[in-house]
């Protein structure tokens, strides 16, 4: 995948290579701040996640639209176009799509029984020349850093060494700010030390788990929390009482979880053969 979105990326010139897929450009130093230079780095992963991202919001955005549309067109009274407005400017909004998604409220006249009421449709399209304009940043970060000690002319930090320590910092605040976010650590019912560190040392596994399986679905078009519910609702064992008998029966699972899992390497627990080995049928 990284390899098809590294060819529609132009070779740059006065680009050193960081790693695989890292590259950046030592910018100098600001001409109005001696004491700041900017390094330019692109990352052809990080392109890939942007691009990708963005269009995953697009998608969910056009969807959320359409459910509006629904709810509109069953209306049962008047509804408020103010009202309208301010629930699609929500939606793009929360998705960060302001400017890239551009709409018209349409109005529409219902009848009901022997009156009319007012109701509308949005009318969504994707602004392609804005979302060609915000793309033109995907990729890319800029350091900025106070190493602008030189010797003969030469910067005596390089900018891959520079690129390089923003990088790993950026990994570890990651890291931190997924521990305050996404871990629940708290509340934490013990107090010894010893299980306190086993209590953080349990939430960063399923952390590191969690992200794991992001990475490992990530070309499936399909999110952490969509896998977990498909996981949640097809991993449920039903009990169906035939002959005075009590069948265990595991619904089949859909073609996007069964990718999933192919995924994470795991296809083995739907199979007839191990679900079987419990007593449970498929």
């Amino acid at each position: 995948n990284h390899q098809k979105i590294r060819k529609k990326i132009p070779e740059v010139d006065d680009f050193y290579k960081v790693s695989a897929t890292r590259y950046c450009k030592d910018l100098g130093i600001d001409k109005k701040n001696k004491n700041r230079r900017h390094i330019i780095s692109f990352d052809v992963n990080i392109y890939g996640r942007e691009q990708s991202n963005r269009e995953k919001r697009i998608r969910l955005a056009l969807s959320e639209v359409e459910k509006l549309n629904t709810e509109l067109s069953e209306a049962k009274r008047n509804r408020d176009e103010d009202v309208v407005v301010e629930n699609i400017k929500k939606i793009l909004f929360k998705l960060k799509l302001l400017g890239l998604i551009d709409y018209k409220i349409v109005p529409i006249s219902k009848k009901i029984k022997n009156d009319f009421i007012q109701t509308y449709r949005i009318e969504a399209i994707k602004n392609e020349n804005a979302i060609r304009e915000a793309s033109l940043s995907d990729g890319i970060l800029v350091y900025i850093t106070n190493h602008v000690e030189s010797y003969l002319g030469v910067f005596n930090l390089h900018a891959i060494t520079l690129s390089r320590h923003y990088r790993d910092k950026q990994v570890i605040e990651n890291l931190f700010r997924l521990l305050k976010s996404f871990i629940d650590l708290r509340p934490i019912f013990v107090w010894l030390e010893e299980h306190v560190r086993a209590h953080v040392d349990i939430c960063m596994i399923g952390a590191f788990i969690g992200k794991y399986i992001e990475m490992a679905i990530e070309e499936l078009d399909l999110s952490v929390r969509d896998f977990y519910s498909l996981l949640n609702r097809y991993s449920k064992v039903a009990t169906v009482a035939s002959e005075n008998k009590r069948i265990a029966i595991l619904q089949k699972p859909p073609k996007k979880l069964i990718a999933a899992l192919n995924k994470l390497e795991i296809e083995y627990l739907i199979t007839e053969e191990y679900v079987g080995s419990f007593g449970i049928k498929i």
